[in-house]
């Protein structure tokens, strides 16, 4: 082999090396681009609300919670806690203002 054809041989490896590096930053970065923003547009559409798979506690959620308020009359509903709702029951043998109390319909 001639130098000259060594010469080129090199030079086209280290082409074919620099173009093969360029297509590996693309690639990678177009990826990296694309995971991020899939991320974002997920995160900003997801749903409100309770997404717990009910193995696990439930997902927290940023509204603030509300006590319940309490019971005023007998057989009115009521928020026995959020999302479950309840009925104004009298304690028996009681005789008293905090007689009533929220019990689950459930």
């Amino acid at each position: 082999m001639s130098e000259e054809q060594r010469e080129s041989e090199a030079v086209r490896m280290q082409r074919d090396m620099a173009s093969t590096r360029r297509s590996f930053i693309i690639i990678f970065g177009v990826g990296i681009v694309g995971t991020i923003t899939a991320i974002v547009l997920v995160m900003k559409n997801r749903p409100e609300g309770d997404l717990s798979n009910g193995y696990d506690a439930p997902a927290r959620t940023l509204a603030p919670r509300l006590a319940p308020k309490p019971c005023k009359k007998f057989g009115d509903p009521c928020q026995l806690s959020p999302g479950k709702l309840g009925t104004c029951i009298q304690k028996e043998q009681c005789t008293g203002e905090h007689c009533l109390f929220c019990q689950s319909q459930h």
